[in-house]
């Protein structure tokens, strides 16, 4: 049986998330169409998963 984690690892693989000096939001690079970034800080980026129509 699929869970969720299995579901979203392609979509997940193809963001890259870095951190910044300064305490400045982390960076990102990459996306995926199944993904929307719905928030960034200065240790995480927050990710909203949808289906594409």
């Amino acid at each position: 049986m699929e869970n969720d984690w299995d579901k979203a690892i392609g979509s997940l693989s193809k963001i890259k998330v870095f951190s910044n000096l300064n305490y400045d939001s982390v960076g990102v690079s990459g996306e995926a169409d199944d993904l929307k970034c719905i928030g960034i800080g200065t240790d995480a980026l927050f990710l909203s998963h949808f289906s594409p129509h």
